[in-house]
């Protein structure tokens, strides 16, 4: 095997110039590769699988059945539990892109979306709620939060 004496900088342009991954081009000129990324075991991998899969559930599931108790039984529609209601809304967008995505960022070493998909780091941008949002909730279960 060969190595490659370039800087960071010019090895980013050149795979920039000929679109390709730098597995790819540690791949096709047969370089050994800068940095070692070890695999996780299959064990691992499973369990990490199985443990996501269960996070991923339990937090739809519980996010929505707050949300869904509280605008449907009046008797919970206090400050406290509007406000909860409004945490489990924010939270059920998270649980559903961010926890999968997290997940496969552990399990591969790469991203799998690509250059023109946002990895998890830029999904969990979608964490605010507008404030508008939380309005329209709001007069829709009956409370005016603005007087």
């Amino acid at each position: 095997m060969q190595s490659l004496n370039i800087t960071p900088e010019q090895f980013s342009r050149l795979l920039r110039d000929h679109n390709t991954t730098r597995a790819q081009f540690i791949a096709l000129y047969g370089l050994r590769p800068l940095v070692y990324t070890p695999q996780l075991p299959g064990r691992a991998k499973l369990a990490l699988v199985l443990t996501g899969v269960l996070i991923f559930v339990l937090a739809l599931f519980g996010n929505a059945l707050v949300v869904y108790v509280v605008t449907l039984n009046e008797a919970m529609r206090t400050v406290t539990n509007i406000f909860t209601c409004s945490l489990a809304l924010s939270d059920l967008p998270i649980a559903f892109f961010c926890i999968p995505v997290t997940m496969l960022e552990n399990i591969f070493n790469n991203w799998l979306g690509g250059v023109k998909v946002p990895s998890g780091n830029e999904l969990s941008q979608l964490d605010s709620i507008p404030p508008e949002f939380l309005l329209k909730i709001g007069k829709m279960i009956g409370y005016e939060l603005i007087q």
